[in-house]
């Protein structure tokens, strides 16, 4: 059944195996061929297309994330230097300096590219014309004008990575997206065509998969945590207990980076309902400055299911 885009593959799995099924029937003739003219094996091909689609999103989030840690990296280095550069200014040029009055107010870590960068390029020309003027100096480590040069245009490279990850994430999610689309109409006929050549009350008939969950209720969330273990180098998710007397199990989902988005979510772990409700795991948490949301979803025996809030944790 498709309840969210970790469902595909399974219910992809379910049908398959029944149409594999139904074309060994006499009634099938040569395989059964839906209303669009879709046969076994173009499922099958969607199938592989889907999950190499589904991995190209998880790969381009993975970068995403990685590449904001480093901006963030870069941006936190560079202002450091920046507010030393003022510093020492302010400390070897005259009071009535017009290099000072020209001293630029430095951002906050989370301004945006154009109050970042403008600044700190400004920095990088002022220290230009300090030097020239005379006054030639490093900051601590040995730090040259020309080193801060250099971190100033890795920033600026740093944004201008982001800005390509995140079309590419987005490309990557509407091809991923016009895939799952393209399953739906091949699942949808499905039932149709198998109706067509044999009884309704035949045992291919009956046993046809769901598409979707029947109606019913969706369980209550439960509540979900998240620490990060150094010495493990994992993420330790726990949970709590749900009531429903529908449970079938758990599952932890989730997703690269801070901001959890449904349509990227991957099975982390299914955990069966008497086991113990934690989970560890390295996922999307490969170096530090690494982060990862998750989800803790609960699923009926019908297939309803409902998920926790998010939680997000990151490698130090």
């Amino acid at each position: 059944m498709i309840s969210g885009p970790t469902s595909y593959r399974p219910t992809l799995n379910e049908f398959l195996h029944h149409w594999e099924v139904a074309n060994g029937e006499p009634g099938a003739g040569t395989g059964l061929v839906t209303r669009d003219g879709k046969v076994r094996a173009d499922l099958v091909v969607l199938r592989a297309a889907l999950q190499v689609a589904g991995e190209k999103v998880q790969e381009m989030l993975a970068e995403k994330d990685y590449g904001r840690a480093v901006l963030e990296e870069g941006k936190r280095v560079a202002l450091g230097h920046a507010q030393e550069l003022g510093r020492r200014l302010r400390g070897i040029l005259p009071q009535d300096s017009p290099f000072l009055q020209a001293v630029p107010a430095l951002p906050a870590l989370t301004a945006g590219e154009e109050k970042m960068v403008r600044p700190l390029r400004d920095l990088v020309n002022l220290w230009a014309r300090v030097e020239a003027a005379g006054h030639v100096f490093e900051l601590g480590n040995e730090l040259t004008r020309l080193d801060f040069k250099a971190e100033v245009a890795a920033v600026v490279g740093h944004y201008e990575a982001q800005a390509v990850a995140v079309l590419d994430l987005k490309l990557a999610r509407v091809r991923r997206n016009q895939l799952q689309v393209e399953a739906r109409a091949i699942l949808s006929a499905y039932r149709p065509a198998v109706e067509a050549f044999f009884a309704l009350e035949s045992p291919l008939v009956l046993t046809i998969p769901l598409l979707y969950p029947p109606a019913g209720h969706t369980p209550e969330a439960v509540t979900a945590t998240v620490t990060y273990d150094a010495a493990a180098e994992v993420a330790v998710i726990t949970f709590t207990e749900s009531g429903d007397e529908d449970l079938d199990h758990y599952q932890v989902r989730g997703v690269p980076g801070p901001e959890y988005v449904g349509d990227d979510e991957v099975v982390v772990a299914t955990i069966p309902k008497e086991a113990a409700r934690e989970v560890r795991t390295g996922y999307s948490l490969p170096a530090g400055g690494s982060q990862a949301s998750f989800k803790v979803f609960v699923v009926l025996t019908t297939g309803n299911e409902a998920g926790s809030k998010p939680v997000t944790v990151a490698r130090p």
